[in-house]
């Protein structure tokens, strides 16, 4: 018998990365002690990390589970997996250079669906910026600079500070920079192409493998020119982030409480601030890091507080 739509809260996955830290363990106090931490997986339904409900009739179950029992929450969804995921990440460290593929690409060579991200800069030490972009003209000069190991001149850097938004499409090579702290939210995909990895070694002395010919195949030459859509919001009061074929973001500003009703499923990701989820069978408080899922179709809901939050739908 099907339950009345709540909303699903997550227990975060936790990944140690070489380039992490233990910023995270100031959002989530289960996160590891003395370890490299670089991604709390905050709502996923990946194999390699998916993330269980922790609260309501549906605690413990996972997001596939749920979509099997309660198909009319997650309407429109033909997967069987959630194809979305939601992670906070904690760059103590450079990030290698890398590059993600499309779905074509993806699925005949990894075995999954491409990866098309974006980043929310939760925060960004003073001069801090991230990898965006190359300079190349064709993959022959990109090759050509590689073994030469021109770096410096290849890749472009951008600065980033807390509160800017980063698109960052499939073929497009990137990567964080030291001290920067973001909300990713990118297609359900653990697929990586390292081209460059500062020639690091892991905890055992060995170098990460790169994958230096799958990247040549999906980098876009000469790079790929992102527009910015970015629109004001009039309610709640905010910004339109970005609309792509995979997910739809805004920013919402909430000071005192906004009323919802007959919204399309959502991810509610907050960025900043405290506040509180009311709905018809109780709350959910709210601070950084919390994940909220809103089926489809729940009865009216509210925000209190005052809050960052970013929010994501899937296309229609």
């Amino acid at each position: 018998m099907a339950l009345d739509a709540y909303p699903l809260c997550f227990t975060p996955v936790f990944k140690e990365r070489i380039w992490g830290g233990q910023r995270l363990r100031q959002w989530f106090p289960d996160c590891p002690e003395g370890v490299p931490i670089g991604e709390a997986w905050v709502l996923s339904d990946h194999p390699e990390g998916p993330t269980a409900i922790a609260n309501g009739p549906y605690e413990g179950r996972y997001l596939h589970e749920v979509m099997q029992l309660e198909p009319a929450w997650f309407q429109g969804i033909q997967e069987e997996r959630f194809p979305l995921l939601v992670k906070v990440i904690d760059a103590a460290d450079d990030l290698s250079i890398q590059v993600h593929p499309d779905d074509a690409y993806g699925y005949a060579h990894a075995g999954e669906r491409g990866k098309t991200e974006c980043w929310w800069v939760l925060r960004a030490e003073p001069g801090a910026h991230i990898v965006y972009g190359h300079t190349a003209g064709s993959r022959l000069e990109f090759e050509q600079r590689v073994a030469r190991g021109e770096w410096s001149e290849l890749l472009r850097t951008v600065p980033v500070q807390a509160g800017d938004f980063v698109f960052v499409p499939a073929g497009k090579l990137h990567a964080l920079g030291r001290g920067v702290m973001v909300l990713e939210i990118q297609q359900s995909s653990d697929t990586t192409y390292r081209v460059y990895d500062y020639d690091r070694v892991d905890k055992e002395g060995k170098r990460r493998p790169l994958h230096l010919q799958d990247a040549l195949n999906v980098i876009r030459y000469p790079d790929l020119e992102v527009k910015d859509e970015r629109r004001p919001l009039e309610r709640p009061a905010g910004e339109h982030l970005v609309t792509c074929p995979y997910f739809s973001v805004d920013r919402w500003d909430i000071a005192g409480r906004e009323t919802f009703a007959g919204q399309p499923l959502s991810i509610l990701s907050v960025a900043a601030g405290h506040g509180t989820l009311r709905h018809e069978s109780g709350f959910i408080d709210l601070r950084p890091g919390t994940q909220v899922l809103i089926p489809h179709g729940m009865s009216e809901w509210h925000l209190d507080g005052t809050l960052t939050v970013i929010r994501t739908i899937l296309p229609r």
